[in-house]
């Protein structure tokens, strides 16, 4: 079986009917969010406002006593679960293995990083309880302004290698 070689260029630069396009712009898609089965759970995520933090407790006692709420999950109750590689250890290559874990333990890494989650029976409760977590003293060291004067004092170059 041979492949013709006229069949990729026909449709270079011509526009393509797409099938799902009428089905999308009139509203009759399906997406997973709209996916309703009987006993199905919610998560709300806490993700961390800082670069680069620490965190010394999280208070959840005020979202588990909201009603809906199936359970409250913070870093130290998957302490157990292994952290993941994002990287291989590359032969005589030393780089730097990044190993983030399912819930910070700690401290937290960049922003967005996952804190704690709220597991209950909706949506709407699920976020309610999230904004109940309260997490004791974020202790924040990341450069927010590098073009201050103290940022300059205390960033150090890095020498160059050739």
């Amino acid at each position: 079986m041979v492949a013709s070689p006229e069949a990729p260029t026909r449709l270079i630069g011509k526009p393509i009917k797409r099938r799902e396009d009428p089905r999308l712009i009139t509203g009759q898609g399906s997406f997973v969010d709209d996916i309703r089965l009987p006993g199905l759970s919610h998560a709300a995520v806490l993700h961390s406002p800082y670069a680069h933090a620490t965190i010394d407790s999280i208070d959840t006692s005020a979202a588990k006593a909201l009603p809906g709420v199936l359970g409250v999950f913070t870093g130290e109750d998957f302490a157990e679960v292994n952290p993941l590689p994002c990287a291989w250890q590359a032969g005589r290559v030393n780089n730097n293995v990044n190993t983030p874990r399912v819930l910070a333990i700690g401290e937290v890494h960049f922003v967005g990083d996952p804190v704690a989650v709220v597991v209950a029976e909706t949506l709407q409760q699920a976020r309610s309880a999230r904004s109940r977590l309260r997490i004791r003293r974020w202790t924040s060291w990341s450069m927010r302004e590098p073009r201050s004067p103290m940022a300059r004092r205390n960033c150090t170059r890095m020498p160059r290698t050739t």
